[in-house]
């Protein structure tokens, strides 16, 4: 959080949606041959429901689009997998769509429980799962990325105050170099705890600004950089670095 508790970077939940094609014997006829009836139908339904955005508002997604086309084929072609018993459909899917999903399967199944000749319904069931994993969300982009540092695709901090958030208290010379002590206190990082910095979004933006268009009209051929500091306290309140990155 920024100096009054605007969120800069969290973490949220988000999964995985998977498919066990070798049980979901609704898809395929008793000798594992595809039923393209039923393969389309559940992509169909699956792929509306992963594009949706909410998991409800099933008659926005545009079926002609590309994303969709795409989105349907992957779901397809993983459902397709008679053999296999572990098949990705969508990475990333919120918690809305996910509960979408899964109250879809549970219908679908119910109504699949009994075979209807008259209906068409042949006896059978669908196998779609979803594992939990998270997501580190940055709200403002590459808002104070200098200072943030970011995530790799596994959640491990690589750069900034994401890498490394602990502190050490030491003594420094007038120089500002750290005296070898004995007594120097370092306090670690702690997963899952808030940190609340001494930026403001509000002169971390204006600095931004300003130095953007300073590099620019001063032909600047690698970079600026520019630091407010309360005089009185040593706070740093903004802290930017340019060009920088999302």
């Amino acid at each position: 959080y920024d100096t009054s508790g605007i969120t800069l970077a969290s973490t949220s939940v988000v999964w995985t949606i998977w498919a066990d094609p070798s049980y979901s014997t609704a898809l395929f006829t008793s000798t594992k041959t595809a039923d393209p009836a039923a393969l389309q139908e559940v992509s169909t339904q699956l792929t509306l429901r992963l594009l949706s955005g909410d998991g409800e508002s099933l008659d926005s997604v545009d079926t002609s689009s590309e994303a969709y086309q795409t989105q349907y084929q992957t779901v397809y072609d993983a459902l397709s997998k008679s053999d296999s018993a572990y098949q990705t459909l969508a990475t990333k899917v919120n918690n809305a769509i996910k509960l979408s999903i899964e109250k879809y399967v549970t219908e679908y199944n119910k109504a699949h429980k009994k075979a209807d000749a008259e209906q068409g319904i042949r006896k059978g069931r669908i196998s779609v799962s979803s594992t939990k994993s998270f997501q580190r969300d940055y709200p403002y982009g590459a808002f104070a990325a200098s200072v943030l540092g970011f995530c790799d695709a596994d959640g491990y901090g690589t750069y900034g105050l994401e890498k490394s958030n602990g502190r050490t208290i030491t003594l420094r010379n007038a120089y500002g170099n750290a005296i070898a002590d004995e007594n120097a206190t370092t306090y670690a990082a702690k997963d899952g705890s808030n940190l609340v910095l001494s930026l403001d979004v509000n002169v971390q933006e204006v600095v931004e600004r300003y130095l953007n268009e300073a590099i620019a009209a001063n032909n600047v051929e690698n970079r600026g950089a520019a630091i407010v500091m309360n005089v009185k306290t040593g706070a740093i309140l903004a802290m930017a670095s340019k060009p920088d990155f999302d």
